[in-house]
This record gives structure tokens, C-alpha cells and sequence, in this order.
């Protein structure tokens, strides 16, 4: 997973060890001013195992992908896929779950931020509304589409947040007509599965997150840790 980010352009931040848990590297690509720049959390857990839903790598409530924005994205998966650093996933041919356990979205570099802070969650189709509706009272976003199709299998209800801490949310059913199927969520213990995707996102009100989610981790006083609505989150304080 260390040397596939490394190849990425990954360079380490952070490294923490948890007694009794496992151990966490952060690492960096680019400048925190590059609308481009991304971090990535790499974590061992002494209890993890493979779970995946019985479909196999196949799309489950609360699967996660990450925009990986490149400046050459055919080339670089390529060469990603020649080290073996590329594992299908899900209906769309460009995504792929890569060593350390993410799913990625490879896309073209954007000028704005928000395009290439890009996550997409499988959700249940007839949870969609509910969903929508927290993310917009809980995390200061803007319903900008509903029914987006993406790529031929997967349609969207998209999400924006401008200004401080711009970001782009998708929430990914199949599309009408398509052969893909959204599993039900395998394990919703974080320490238990390889690949348990997570990401940063910040709110106005973390406590008021924090009540509406399920604690999975001891907060620190600046970062929360909550499943909400099958989604792992690291939750911050946006500025006022």
C-alpha cells in the first residue's frame, strides 16, 4: 500500500501507533495549496480481515470512491495495472480498488478543488431523500442534481460545498434498468474489515454530527470519528 501511494506521489506526514489496535501512516501529494492535493490514511488493525459483500468486490451500502485527480490518468493506471496494483471494481471500467484498500476514481486534474474533492458513496436507493436532506442541514451542502447518470450503470444525487473546505458529494444508486445490485453493508465494525474506506469532512456543528452519527472511535477534542448513515467520517469544525 506504502510503496503504490509513494508511486502516486504520496510522500509520509504522519506515522501513530495505537496500543492494541494497529498503526496509521498519513501521507501528503502536492502542496496543501494545490487545488490537486490530497492526503490518504493508511491503517493496520490487528483484528482486519477480508470482508467483502457476497457479491464480491461488487457495490455495497457505503462503499466509497475516491476522485484520484492525474495529470495522465490512462498512463498512470497502465502502469499501475502492469504492477499489479489494480483490482476491478463495481460497474464503471475506470475504478479500482488499489492495494491499500480504496476504491479510486481516476480523473483529469481540475482547477477548482471542490471537482477534484470528489467521494461517491453506493447508497440504498430508498434512502437517497433522507440521506440528501442530513448532509445539506449537517454539513452546509447545496443539492445541485438528482438522477445524474453516471457512467451506464450508476445514476446520482450530487452534492455541493463552496467557499471554506470545498467538496463534492455523490450518492450513487444503480440505474434504472441496470444489471448492478447494492449489497447491504457486510460489517459496520471499522476495525474488522480491510478496506473500510473513510475521509475527512468538515461541518458547522460537529457535535451536532456527532449526535446524529454512531461513534466509532474516541473523539480527540478536534476530529470525530462517526458512521453516518453507513459512511465513515473523520468530522472537523469548519471556520466561522
Amino acid at each position: 500500500a506504502l510503496e503504490f501511494l509513494a508511486f502516486l506521489g504520496f510522500e509520509p506526514l504522519v506515522e501513530n501507533r495505537y496500543p492494541n489496535l494497529g498503526r496509521q501512516w498519513i501521507l501528503g501529494r502536492g502542496d496543501r495549496s494545490d487545488p490537486a492535493y490530497l492526503e490518504r490514511d493508511v491503517f493496520t488493525s490487528f483484528t482486519a480481515g477480508t470482508v467483502t459483500s457476497a457479491g464480491g468486490d461488487e457495490p455495497a451500502v457505503g462503499d466509497t470512491i475516491v476522485r484520484l485527480p492525474l495529470a495522465d490518468p490512462a498512463a498512470t493506471v497502465a502502469e499501475l495495472t502492469e504492477r499489479g496494483w489494480v483490482t476491478p471494481y463495481g460497474p464503471e471500467p475506470s475504478w479500482f480498488r488499489g492495494p491499500d484498500g480504496m476504491v479510486y476514481e481516476p480523473a483529469p486534474c481540475d482547477a477548482d478543488p471542490g471537482v477534484n474533492r470528489m467521494i461517491s458513496i453506493w447508497t440504498d436507493p430508498a434512502d437517497v431523500d433522507r440521506i440528501s436532506a442530513d448532509y445539506q442541514a449537517l454539513f452546509a451542502m447545496e443539492e445541485i442534481a438528482v438522477d445524474e447518470p453516471v457512467g451506464s450503470a450508476a445514476r446520482a444525487t450530487i452534492l455541493r460545498r463552496t467557499g471554506d473546505g470545498p467538496v463534492t458529494l455523490r450518492l450513487l444508486t444503480p440505474a434504472p434498468g441496470s444489471d448492478t445490485v447494492v449489497a447491504g453493508r457486510a460489517s459496520d465494525d471499522i476495525f474488522a474489515q480491510v478496506g473500510y474506506a473513510h475521509f475527512r469532512l468538515g461541518a458547522p456543528d460537529r457535535e451536532a454530527v456527532r449526535a446524529a452519527g454512531t461513534e466509532v472511535f474516541p473523539d480527540t477534542g478536534d476530529v470525530s470519528y462517526v458512521l453516518f448513515h453507513h459512511a465513515y467520517l473523520e468530522v472537523v469544525e469548519l471556520p466561522i
